[in-house]
């Protein structure tokens, strides 16, 4: 007596598939018309209200339902694919396209599709087990191991690569009017040699609380401009300037302090943030903390870190260019959900920027970019001004050995314009290089930064307007 092997023994039950099994087919294969169907009924229901094209997408649905219900050709197509594909085959594709619909925003029809892979994959496990049950195991079995041994790689990768990563591999994404912003997601420890740091960034993409627009009544509001000094991304969140700002401020009644830095913008890209966001804070006072290497990447349209807008003098004029920013920093394959949920996907999306994004960029001008800047300075001031607010700037760079320069020419834009300079150079009474680490504050940087900067962002509070606008 011979016995049929499994891979014979799956047709012939494929040939006889009982009536259960049968109808989870057909029901597979309307699944993506039902779906469809469902949300124009839904929307139907709940607005009283139906497009031309929405109707005839509802009809077609329906009409294609009836088919897969009734007639005899899409359960026979339903059984040659069934012959054909591994039941771990159904599997893994049912897998992907459920993560396409959940991360991708994807429309009905791709949940549909999700929902009848998985009623195939039913099937095909069903007619693999009826054709041999110990084969069937040992596959189970390995599948669900790998699953394991995903799981536990992407929690290593989360534990041990992800907290080495650069920050602009970690935290930064695309934005097509700044250039880039952080990538929204919860906190992520980062350790390198030089530091270990803890940071936060909220759904807007900013290291800062999550606070709506309106500012409560009594409430006062700082807004702090910059880069990665005003981020703070080599300490914790707790221990950068605009957090300690607000802490010492706070002893005067209620006081929030908001930042919108970014590691990597120059003054050009915190003026659109202003506009874009900052304005809609209602801010009392608006603080920009000013980098020495600002004003080159001001006439520059090129950052290490991709693509900017880049602002054009004309007289006295500026003039916009490079709105919106092209996309060269992300693959496209993964959505911003699926970013912050696997530490593997974060890598891989990290390997692909990397082919995507020139390091290299234009050679830096300060020439070219004083002019800009001084520019950018009186618009943002003006802009501030109109909105009701206080506008002063600090230069992060104004005790730092050899800028002197920079930090006399910015002296003289601001006195021009009539814009407070707060000091921030007797804040290091200790070695200068006490204070830094990779080229930015420590915490006892920040710490000292935030004490001399409170005073005098005390006294512009008190001379704001009350209502702040």
């Amino acid at each position: 007596m011979t016995h049929p092997s499994p891979t014979a023994a799956t047709p012939a039950l494929l040939a006889t598939l009982g009536r259960r099994e049968a109808w989870v087919a057909r029901a597979a294969l309307a699944a993506p018309a039902a779906a469809v169907f469902g949300h124009h009924a839904q929307h139907l229901l709940r607005h009283r209200e139906l497009s031309a094209g929405a109707g005839f997408d509802g009809v077609v649905a329906l009409v294609w339902i009836a088919i897969a219900s009734t007639r005899p050709l899409p359960l026979d197509c339903a059984r040659f694919l069934l012959a054909r594909l591994p039941w771990i085959a159904w599997l893994l594709l049912a897998a992907t396209i459920t993560t396409a619909a959940l991360f991708a925003s994807l429309g009905p029809a791709w949940f549909g599709a999700a929902t009848g892979l998985w009623l195939t994959t039913g099937v095909a496990m069903a007619l693999a087990r009826a054709a041999a049950k110990r084969r069937f195991a040992l596959q189970a079995t390995l599948v669900v191991v790998n699953l394991g041994l995903l799981v536990a790689a992407d929690l290593l990768v989360g534990w041990l690569v992800v907290p080495r990563l650069s920050h602009n591999k970690l935290f930064v994404q695309h934005d097509a009017l700044l250039g880039w912003r952080l990538r929204p997601g919860p906190a992520v420890q980062r350790s390198n040699s030089a530091y270990t740091s803890r940071e936060t960034v909220n759904s807007l993409g900013f290291r800062t609380p999550e606070v709506p627009f309106a500012k409560p009544l009594g409430t006062r509001r700082v807004l702090v401009l910059g880069d990665s000094h005003a981020e703070g991304y080599t300490v914790d969140d707790d221990q950068t300037c605009p957090r300690l700002l607000e802490r010492h401020l706070q002893a005067d009644g209620p006081v929030e302090v908001i930042s919108l830095g970014v590691g990597g913008y120059s003054t050009d890209q915190e003026y659109l943030a202003y506009l874009e966001l900052g304005r809609r804070y209602q801010p009392d006072v608006v603080l920009l903390l000013f980098c020495e290497n600002d004003v080159p990447f001001n006439a520059a349209d090129r950052y290490w870190r991709g693509r900017k807008p880049r602002f054009q003098a004309y007289g006295d004029r500026l003039l916009l260019h490079g709105v919106p920013v092209p996309d060269e920093r992300g693959s496209g394959l993964f959505s911003p959900d699926l970013l912050q949920r696997s530490a593997l996907v974060v890598v891989l999306e990290g390997a692909l920027r990397n082919l995507a994004v020139r390091k290299d960029h234009e050679t830096e001008s300060r020439a070219a970019g004083w002019p800009v800047t001084r520019l950018l300075l009186r618009d943002l001031a003006r802009a501030v001004q109109q909105d009701g607010a206080r506008f002063a700037v600090a230069n992060v760079n104004a005790a730092d050995p050899g800028l002197d320069g920079e930090d006399r020419q910015l002296r003289a834009v601001l006195a021009e314009f009539g814009i407070p300079y707060l000091a921030t150079a007797q804040a290091y009474t200790e070695p200068f290089a006490s204070y830094w680490v990779a080229g930015h504050w420590n915490q006892a940087g920040h710490r000292a930064v935030a004490q001399v900067l409170t005073e005098p962002l005390r006294a512009l509070l008190a001379a704001a307007p009350a209502a702040g606008r």
